[in-house]
């Protein structure tokens, strides 16, 4: 079975797959996607294994500073984790 065979089952059996058309269509719309030629669900897949790489370079190329969100109370406290992981 492949990643989209998988992925595509487990979205059907959550009942999501309206919300994977929606993405599908309203993304592989895009400029991008049309001139690299993708489609379906892994197309989507790989525009935004695509837009990680640009996201990544560019935060790596501007050199700034680290943040922190927090995301959830554990005992008392709260655990923070970074927005851009290293």
């Amino acid at each position: 079975m492949t990643l989209t065979e998988l992925l595509e089952r487990l979205l059907l059996e959550a009942g999501r797959c309206n919300e994977v058309t929606y993405q599908v269509n309203l993304e592989l719309a895009s400029p991008y996607a049309v001139r690299h030629g993708l489609a379906g669900l892994e197309g989507l897949i790989e525009l935004y294994r695509d837009y990680r790489q640009l996201t990544d370079r560019l935060y790596t190329d501007l050199d700034i500073r680290r943040s922190a969100s927090r995301t959830q109370e554990r005992n008392g406290r709260s655990m923070k984790r970074p927005l851009i992981p290293s």
